[in-house]
């Protein structure tokens, strides 16, 4: 799956400069939620 989220250099600038890879962070927390409902498990 590819998602592309299209945004300002300065909020780009912001993102990266609070949590170093927007895209990495984005993707934790989509795993931590599903993770939270159950959709993804350890196992």
């Amino acid at each position: 799956m590819t998602v592309t989220l299209t945004i300002t250099d300065e909020v780009a600038a912001d993102l990266t400069a609070k949590f170093g890879n927007p895209g990495l962070a984005a993707l934790d927390a989509l795993a931590a939620e599903a993770y939270e409902q159950g959709t993804l498990s350890l196992a």
